[in-house]
Parts: C-alpha cells; structure tokens; sequence
C-alpha cells in the first residue's frame, strides 16, 4: 500500500516528537549530571568550611582551657606561698623568743661564756682603732672574768679597758672606743631580725629534708 501524505505527515511528526524528547532527556541528564556536581562541590565546601570552623573550635577551646589552667595553677602557688608564708610566720614568732633564752641561757653557763667573750674580743680588736676600750657588761659578770679579759686585751693591743656594770645588760658584752660600737649583747646579736629568721628557716627546711 502506497503511503499517503497524511502517513507521511505523521511519521515525520513522532520523528520530529522522538527527537525532542531525545534532545529533553539529554538535556535533563546534563542538568542533572551538572546539579550533582554543584552539590557535591557545595558539600564539600560546606565540609571544608566546618572542619576549619571546627579547628578553629577546638584551638580556642584548647587556649581558654590553657589560661584557666594557668590561672589556676597561679592561683593555687600564691595560695600555697601565703600559707606557707603564715606558717613560717607563726613558726618564726614562737622561735624568737626562745632564741633570746637559748642566748641568755648560754651567758649563764661558764665555757659558753667564755667562748662567747674571746670571740667578741677578737672582733673587737680587729675593728676598733681607738685604745679607750670601754667595756659594758651585766652587774653579775664574774670579776675574775673581768680581769682575764683585761690581760687578754692589754697583752694584745697594750690597752687597759675600763669596765662599766648595765644592771639593764642580761647577757653579752658592749665594747666601745672612740665612736665605734662592737655590740656582743643578746639584742645587738639579735639586731638584724631579718638576716637571723632566713637563717633560722634555712636550718629548719635542712632538718625537715633529713
């Protein structure tokens, strides 16, 4: 059978209809290749932007920690110093008063005595220029103490000392010539407080550690 126009008519339409819907449906898989792309590249970006907002998280997060921590740690060392502070305080308070009755206590024994005077004496005439020694000492110092320290000073420095008895001196002596002072006494021993309790301190951390 010849084909007619119309026929022709038609085949040429669903060709022309087969086309387009060829060219829509490659068209729609290009979009929809394209839009895959644009996402998976969105999404990646999206995870490069929360990881690197994430790591700057965690870096912050690890630097507030770090400076708490230090504040802490800051805080807790003034806290241990001021205790620490207190208790040698408290410790150095009790001490000094008993380091003046250790002193006045060894006045009163004869060998510490003795030892206490030469040493002084030997002090005394490594600094004093002056010869009018005047040696000041507690009312009860024995006098034959008194004259072996006046043989001991003339043999030395060929000068006799006057003695002066202080009712007010409990231990130790005072020497004096021309104006200078070498002070033996307990509070001229014990004048530099400062200087005595970091001594003081020193030996008793070295008896804790032993």
């Amino acid at each position: 059978m010849k084909p007619t126009d119309a026929m022709v008519a038609d085949e040429r339409l669903q060709g022309l209809l087969e086309a387009v819907e060829q060219q829509r449906e490659t068209r729609c898989a290009a979009i929809l290749a394209q839009a895959r792309d644009d996402a998976q590249a969105l999404v990646k970006q999206a995870r490069g932007k929360a990881r690197t907002r994430l790591h700057r998280e965690i870096l912050h997060a690890r630097q507030q920690f770090a400076q708490q921590f230090a504040l802490q740690q800051a805080s807790q060392a003034a806290s241990q110093r001021e205790a620490r502070f207190r208790s040698d305080r408290a410790l150095l308070d009790q001490a000094w008063p008993l380091l003046r009755t250790a002193l006045e206590r060894r006045w009163q024994e004869p060998v510490a005595r003795r030892r206490w005077v030469e040493a002084l004496t030997d002090l005394a005439l490594a600094r004093l220029v002056a010869d009018d020694w005047r040696i000041e000492h507690p009312a009860d110092w024995p006098v034959e103490e008194r004259e072996a320290l006046a043989r001991r000073v003339q043999e030395r420095s060929g000068t006799q000392p006057v003695f002066d008895a202080d009712t007010a001196l409990q231990a130790g002596i005072r020497v004096r010539a021309g104006n200078t002072l070498v002070d033996g006494s307990c509070d001229g021993l014990l004048r530099d407080r400062v200087h005595i309790e970091a001594l003081l301190l020193a030996a008793l951390r070295e008896k804790q550690l032993d």
